[in-house]
């Protein structure tokens, strides 16, 4: 019991009712309810959700088929009325095909899910901003060799130059096959600049081969 009232993540048990039994200091610490209020809380009364209360409810009521024990995620409601996400595993012990115990370890990952979001939130739109043709964006190595590019670009080049851009995969291959001299003079500048640290701010003032200024 010392082992796990001392336990990093939360560890609670709960009898047949939905009842908690046992919650260690993790799991009081993180959710907040008193020792008193444990005794009056069943498993219910903390589920955030109206769905996941409901299954909870089928599970007490027996209401399934078999011991299930894999991994979940659910959200639970702190004392002070937050809602915090969780990640754990249940251990059920059944007599008769009805739950009599279920231990549940789990961890809080709140901040990590919240963090793993607005990651995948600003890379659905930088993915956006890329494939926008409104927009040129690029890549070079520092051989100056394009690495990749977006429509934008592709849209632009064309118009310049009368091809579409293609990536330089053979390093041995010269860069004025891909682009002619002077294109690179005018970036060797900047690129430099952009490489050592530097934000390059230009302008550029081109014809495309219409004869109409870019």
């Amino acid at each position: 019991r010392d082992v796990e009232d001392n336990a990093n993540d939360l560890i609670h048990s709960v009898d047949g009712e939905g009842k908690l039994l046992f919650t260690n200091n993790a799991w009081k610490r993180v959710l907040g309810y008193t020792e008193q209020e444990i005794q009056q809380l069943s498993v219910t009364d903390i589920l955030a959700e109206e769905s996941t209360r409901q299954t909870a409810r089928k599970w007490l009521a027996g209401e399934r088929s078999g011991t299930v024990n894999t991994p979940w995620r659910s959200t639970f409601l702190t004392r002070d009325g937050q809602i915090r996400l969780f990640e754990g595993s249940s251990t059920v012990r059944e007599e008769n095909g009805r739950m009599i115990l279920a231990r549940s370890i789990f961890r809080d990952i709140t901040e990590s899910h919240a963090a793993q979001e607005k990651l995948l939130k600003h890379a659905a739109k930088e993915k956006a901003l890329f494939d926008s043709s409104a927009h040129m964006f690029w890549t070079v190595d520092r051989r100056i060799a394009l690495t990749s590019f977006n429509k934008g670009y592709q849209d632009m080049i064309l118009r310049l130059h009368g091809k579409v851009p293609h990536i330089n995969t053979d390093p041995g291959k010269p860069r004025e096959l891909f682009a002619t001299a002077h294109y690179h003079d005018f970036w060797k500048e900047k690129y430099d600049e952009a490489f050592s640290g530097k934000v390059v701010r230009f302008e550029t003032d081109l014809t495309d081969l219409e004869g109409n200024r870019v």
